[in-house]
């Protein structure tokens, strides 16, 4: 049961995690492209949700640390572009590209966009490290824990062994 939930945990944040990546390159690659904005924004969010879910099964036990630091990143810098201004709407950037204008889709690129984009990448790749390095320390004192309840576990077994023996020694001792 708790092997199914982890799995369903991990699927649903690999999807999570595809639906910011795949919005994220929407956002950033969508003056490259001449086709319906609403068609490639479903097919970049689909493509990145698969390649993400392929590769959830190749680094499991990474996934959270994935998506909380792909997360964070995201929305702290969505945050910080509400107060400073310059992050494209994605609302408004698809109405003008269904209208082809391309011009302005262009004009906003060219500033501050390319900086969040760079400070998501920055602060993704801060949080993996912050949290890895958590990880493996914390990682180490929890194994080196359970190696030490297990030898407790095993020195208490051993001496409940012994104990069994003396008791049943004094037993035949007694009979005799």
């Amino acid at each position: 049961m708790c092997v199914q939930f982890i799995s369903l945990i991990n699927t649903l944040l690999s999807i999570i995690i595809g639906f910011f990546i795949g919005h994220i390159l929407y956002n950033f690659t969508v003056k490259i492209f001449t086709m319906d904005p609403l068609q490639l924004y479903w097919i970049t969010i689909i493509i990145c949700i698969i390649i993400v879910f392929m590769f959830s099964f190749i680094i499991e036990s990474l996934i959270i640390v994935i998506a909380t630091s792909l997360i964070g990143s995201y929305l702290a810098v969505r945050g910080l572009s509400i107060v400073l201004g310059g992050f494209p709407d994605e609302t408004y950037l698809s109405k003008l590209l269904t209208y082809k204008e391309f011009n302005q889709v262009a004009r906003i690129f060219g500033g501050p966009a390319f900086i969040y984009l760079i400070m998501i990448c920055l602060l993704f790749i801060i949080g993996l490290i912050c949290q890895a390095g958590l990880n493996i320390c914390c990682g180490k004192d929890k194994d080196a824990d359970k190696e030490n309840e297990n030898a407790k576990g095993q020195e208490n077994r051993n001496e409940n062994e012994e104990d069994e023996k003396k008791i049943a020694d004094k037993e035949k001792i007694e009979k005799s």
